[in-house]
């Protein structure tokens, strides 16, 4: 495609809803990251986020950021390669000039709460069920990214004070992002807060839309059971993570807990595993309120005959579920948007 036909198909998939356009723009200027237009195509993404905001938004975004959102996404993009090339300092220091950009007196106005959500469905999730009824808008650019940059930077430096602060600080901007929860719980078990990081998991199960997650959710609940000398409650969280995810490292630390530890092998059962879990309060499998918001909100693209927004929940649904007949739904709507096309 090229670059006009793209931007075309991006224009027609607006609805004339400030809080669903925006997001919609961020996710289909994500999808087009590796094209050959990326830049273009940042660059006018931004200036139709810019351009549907209403005149109080634009005022608010205009005070938060001090720089132009292209010339901060190309030092996005920097500290990105100087990670990657591990020069950490290098990394931190880019960072540093994008930080004075995010500094705010808080996340919300009174009317909208400005966060940086991943995706379609974390706006969803944020509205629906961590914040039942907000309102959203989106940050000029992706602070909470900029912060879980920032703060491995600071990790690699053996900077752990600094490092935990950047990603309680990418914690705040999206609250519901696992990723962002799943850094912050990583330096807090580190350090043995082992308090905070429990609490942590806990809420990251709250919020998990991807079995991957939802494993290493529980295998960092092994540890934590490891950590606490409960080897009973540690191989059951470890063999708990092996189930939603089959992965070597679950495998390798029930082994060692049977022969180092002694601990019989008795893999419980789904009823077992869930009286387990509820006494020590933890969250056993996805949530409800998570499988019934894709699946709701697939229904609803359906039933307004928007394909690719059905497929896209039901992507999740089945992602979640392994459920067959959504499966074959999710191959009908892949054929319907092909042919589409």
């Amino acid at each position: 495609m090229s670059f006009e036909e793209i931007m075309e198909e991006i224009k027609l998939g607006l609805t004339g809803e400030v809080e669903k356009d925006v997001i919609y723009i961020m996710q289909k200027n994500k999808e087009y990251k590796k094209s050959s237009f990326a830049e273009e195509i940042g660059r006018e993404t931004g200036k139709m986020i810019y351009n549907i905001l209403p005149d109080e938004e634009k005022v608010i975004f205009e005070r938060l950021l001090m720089e132009d959102t292209e010339t901060i996404e190309k030092k996005i993009k920097n500290i990105e390669n100087e990670v990657k090339e591990c020069n950490y300092m290098k990394a931190v220091e880019i960072a540093e000039t994008i930080i004075p950009n995010i500094q705010s007196d808080g996340k919300s106005d009174g009317n909208f709460d400005y966060v940086c959500l991943s995706n379609l469905f974390e706006l969803y999730l944020y509205t629906k069920i961590y914040k039942k009824g907000s309102r959203v808008k989106p940050t000029p650019f992706n602070f909470s990214y900029v912060f879980r940059l920032y703060g491995f930077a600071l990790f690699k430096l053996s900077k752990d004070n600094e490092a935990e602060k950047a990603y309680e600080n990418a914690v705040f901007w999206n609250p519901i992002g696992t990723d962002a929860l799943l850094d912050l719980g990583e330096i807090k078990f580190l350090k043995k807060k082992y308090k905070s990081f429990l609490e942590i998991i806990k809420n990251c199960l709250d919020y998990s839309y991807d079995i991957n997650q939802t494993a290493l959710c529980y295998y960092n609940l092994g540890r934590y059971y490891f950590e606490k000398e409960n080897y009973e409650l540690a191989i059951n969280m470890y063999i708990l993570s092996h189930y939603f995810k089959p992965n070597k490292a679950s495998y390798q630390k029930i082994q060692n807990l049977v022969s180092e530890k002694g601990i019989e092998l008795k893999p419980p059962s789904v009823d077992d595993m869930k009286k387990i879990c509820n006494s020590i309060g933890v969250r056993m499998g996805i949530n409800p309120l998570v499988v019934n918001l894709a699946a709701s909100m697939g229904t609803e693209a359906k039933k307004h005959g928007n394909i690719e927004a059905a497929k896209y929940f039901y992507d999740i649904l089945f992602s979640l579920t392994g459920d067959k007949a959504i499966l074959d739904i999710v191959f009908d709507y892949m054929k319907q948007i092909k042919d589409k096309k």
